[in-house]
């Protein structure tokens, strides 16, 4: 497939406007690391925010692991900025503080199952409710990274704790148009 084909069949995807697709209710992003948001969902939240439509970012991992064995950032120092920067990038996206959870699971080691797995999915799931989120956004269950399967995995958990929520996959910096219900899948 040539670049230029790709580039037609894009352009022939039925887009709705961005609050039609999100059924005019809040959404609620599902990060594995700080900077996943940014990448994977950054003109979902921007777009969604100046339209009025509220969000919530729950980063999963502490990102702490992006940079093992480094002198200059250890995993202490790496924490505190990598979050840092999720919250100054949040801002610039629309986001308001109380809009970005950090659950601050292990980086490189997020758990799809257990004790810490289950917390992660009810203080989501809690979050769903709270906010009456209608969407959820998370990575792709097949990226290869583990705790962006872990993170899918969670996020199928919350689907199933919180109720009618959809689950919505994004890829790297663009969001695949498949709704996920229980057992089935559908085109958006």
């Amino acid at each position: 497939m040539t670049v230029g084909e790709v580039l037609a069949a894009a352009h022939s995807l039925p887009l709705r406007p961005l609050r039609e697709a999100l059924e005019d209710r809040p959404f609620i992003v599902v990060a594995p690391h700080p900077d996943d948001e940014s990448l994977a969902c950054g003109g979902l939240i921007a777009g969604a925010c100046r339209q009025g439509l509220r969000g919530k970012v729950v980063i999963v991992s502490d990102g702490a692991g992006s940079h093992p064995n480094s002198k200059a950032y250890p995993p202490d120092r790496l924490r505190s900025l990598r979050e840092e920067e999720a919250k100054q990038a949040g801002a610039e996206l629309g986001l308001r503080p109380e809009e970005m959870l950090f659950l601050r699971l292990p980086d490189r080691f997020v758990p799809c199952r257990g004790e810490e797995a289950e917390r992660a999915s009810g203080v989501i799931a809690d979050c769903v409710r709270e906010i009456g989120a209608g969407s959820l956004f998370v990575s792709w269950r097949h990226d290869p990274h583990c705790d962006r399967e872990a993170s899918y995995r969670i996020a199928r958990e919350v689907q199933g704790r919180a109720g009618k929520v959809r689950l919505l996959v994004c890829m790297n910096s663009s969001l695949k148009a498949t709704h996920e219900r229980a057992g089935s899948n559908t085109q958006a």
